[in-house]
């Protein structure tokens, strides 16, 4: 290609136009073009917004990946494996664009004459950058819901084209669901991988979130019985996830429900009330018994610890705190989270009650005064105080309240 000054070759805006209508607008870029060739027509040029240009150009519908051999001497001076490839679709003479992807801003676009001269060649490391490139799309989605994985040490895995996204391992997992929890932009959301999804086949259990609002939204899942294992991906652009739907729906049902409605009533006895449904992100169960409660997903568990702590019964704290108490149940049995599960078991207090003394079951000849001196002369409560007990067992991972028959805690 002749460099300097060069003037138009008699087929570059045709080539600027072809590539707008596939959706790179070089203009609107402030691309320079650098030199222009006649063999084939076409010219190279410096993209100082080089990121932009190659998120448009692997989001077009027109332009695919290809690599090619180029129709004569090339003198590209970009390595293969830090060349992004396209070829536009579907016309005789197809537009091809190459882009750097090592910073230096390199573009070069041009017409294969030659029909065979777009047949795809192999470049493995050029595919691997492609897929990469990708792949940092779907990170920086994420980056912009508030969840970094620069932040974190973390290693690639697998990366799958439909739905675009890729497998990760992060050591700090737990952060990771912090993170997700805070995230102003994400909310839970159980939402299987379209299509066939590895993870249900395989029976993983994990907690996801999906960004709020957004057409196409970013969605990460992060196992809970698989340590460090985690995924993200784009959900199809016809999704615009609302947060709060699924949730009230669940509600709504469990209020019919004896078990959750007479552990909800427990909780709304102390002062400060406990509003359970304003806690509940997800009803993952509803046991048969309150001796087995109820599982949810706490929309923020430190909120949840927070109530039940300074939750009180008569002016005195209503729960004492038991951290990983309790592990045969299901909250503290979830995995990697069950040494992050807090318990809390009701305070059981012994309450003394003003009666009137029973003086129709006295002796004969026993006075009144008599009777006073003795303390089993209360008039008769045939009542047996209540022994039972919320056992609250609190994680990221998940929640369990219920009631204990015969657990709780005298002061």
């Amino acid at each position: 290609m002749a460099p300097g000054n060069p003037k138009p070759a008699p087929r570059t805006e045709e080539i600027k136009r072809r590539l707008k209508s596939a959706g790179i607008n070089l203009d609107a870029y402030n691309c320079r073009i650098d030199a222009t060739s006649e063999n084939p027509p076409g010219f190279e040029f410096h993209c100082p917004n080089d990121e932009r240009l190659v998120d448009d150009a692997q989001n077009s519908r027109t332009l695919r990946l290809n690599y090619i051999v180029y129709p004569g001497a090339d003198k590209w001076p970009v390595a293969a494996e830090n060349t992004l490839s396209f070829t536009e679709d579907g016309v005789a003479q197809p537009l091809h664009l190459d882009v750097s992807l090592d910073a230096s801003g390199r573009g070069r676009a041009f017409l294969l004459l030659q029909p065979e001269a777009a047949k795809p060649v192999a470049n493995p490391a050029g595919e691997q950058a492609a897929k990469r490139r990708r792949a940092n799309a779907v990170k920086l989605r994420l980056r912009k819901a508030g969840v970094d994985l620069d932040t974190y040490k973390w290693e690639l895995g697998a990366i799958s084209e439909n739905p675009l996204g890729f497998e990760f391992q992060c050591t700090d997992f737990k952060r990771l669901v912090q993170d997700a929890e805070r995230s102003q932009s994400l909310a839970l959301n159980f939402a299987d991988l379209p299509g066939a999804d590895p993870w249900r086949t395989a029976g993983v259990k994990n907690v996801g979130y999906t960004e709020i609002g957004a057409q196409g939204p970013v969605h990460i899942d992060i196992a809970i019985d698989r340590p460090g294992q985690c995924r993200v991906y784009l959900m199809p652009a016809s999704v615009q996830f609302k947060s709060d739907a699924m949730r009230r729906a669940q509600i709504a049902s469990a209020n019919d429900n004896k078990v959750y409605s007479e552990i909800a009533r427990r909780l709304a006895g102390f002062n400060p009330p406990i509003v359970l449904e304003e806690h509940i992100a997800k009803i993952v169960g509803i046991n048969d018994t309150t001796l087995d409660g109820i599982n949810f997903i706490a929309r923020d568990y430190n909120k949840l610890k927070r109530a039940l702590s300074s939750a009180r019964a008569g002016g005195e704290p209503a729960f004492a705190k038991a951290t990983g108490e309790d592990r045969d149940h299901w909250a503290l049995k979830a995995s990697f989270m069950a040494t992050d599960g807090t318990g809390y078991r009701e305070v059981f207090r012994v309450k003394l009650q003003d009666q009137p003394l029973s003086l129709f079951d006295r002796r004969e000849g026993e006075s009144r005064r008599g009777m006073r001196r003795f303390t089993a002369g209360f008039a008769g409560n045939q009542g047996l105080p209540d022994l039972t007990s919320l056992h609250c067992a609190v994680s990221p991972g998940g929640c369990n309240i219920h009631i204990d028959e015969t657990g709780f805690v005298i002061t």
